[in-house]
């Protein structure tokens, strides 16, 4: 990662502090709520939005696909030859090691774009700096007279000695029934679900290892082991998620 445009992304003066990311991590572990503070700073949304619980899936037996730093999740049903197996990533084996970084790739809409309809989404990465923990958004869809979608992006996390560090917010925007704001513009509600993955074994937290995860777009996707269609059949369009590959490292250079 460029930490100098790291420092050229803009950020809150007071930033976001470690023990404000860590209370609300605790927070969406055991399902509570996160405190608003967290949510308006670190995205530019109402001071209504609160930080919910963030459904993660992670597809059983990604880690053993090669080329793993162009994978899609089209070819990793192809790799897997058959049914998609998706497990909740609280439940995923833990790699237990001592990384310092997590290289990740935001592969890009499970099943596609089209799946969104008319929803808005805004990845945000809480990427921890030597000057705190500072938003960094690596990807998003944004809606228009033609949709934008952001292209295959990857990223390097530094990972904390606590057993973890990746932790990611996704804001999720719906048009209000047609209703338009003072500007002219429809007006859109926004939820926010946020995760922090851990590398050991806490409980009610994604676990932090090699492979594919899904991100959901709402809440309840991906709570219980789930089989999904072969990579060459229709898929299901009820589970519109954010795909993303990781891959924990011991050392930068080990990749």
């Amino acid at each position: 990662m460029n930490l100098d445009y790291l420092e050229a992304t803009s950020f809150p003066a007071d930033g976001i502090t470690r023990r404000e990311i860590l209370a609300w991590s605790s927070a969406a572990a055991v399902g509570s709520l996160a405190t608003s503070t967290l949510a308006s700073a670190a995205l530019p949304v109402g001071p209504t939005v609160q930080v919910e619980p963030m459904s993660v899936g992670f597809i059983v037996g990604s880690d053993q696909i090669d080329g793993f730093p162009h994978v899609s999740w089209e070819s990793a049903g192809r790799a897997l030859d058959g049914q998609i197996e998706v497990v909740p990533a609280v439940a995923a084996d833990a790699d237990n090691g001592s990384f310092v970084t997590a290289h990740v790739r935001v592969a890009g809409v499970y099943p596609n774009p089209t799946a969104l309809g008319s929803l808005a989404l805004t990845m945000t990465v809480l990427m921890p700096t030597d000057r705190g923990s500072v938003p960094f958004y690596p990807w998003s869809v944004r809606r228009g007279s033609v949709r934008e979608v952001s292209p295959p992006t990857a990223f390097d996390v530094p990972l904390n000695a606590q057993g973890g560090g990746l932790e990611l917010l996704l804001e999720v925007a719906a048009p209000s029934g047609g209703k338009k704001v003072a500007s002219g513009k429809a007006s859109s509600s926004t939820r926010l679900y946020g995760t922090r993955f851990t590398s050991t074994n806490e409980k009610g937290v994604p676990r932090l290892r090699r492979g594919l995860y899904l991100l959901a777009t709402q809440w309840g996707m991906w709570e219980q082991a789930l089989l999904l269609p072969p990579a060459d059949q229709p898929q299901r369009a009820d589970r519109v998620s954010v795909v993303i590959a990781v891959d924990p490292m011991i050392s930068p250079f080990d990749r």
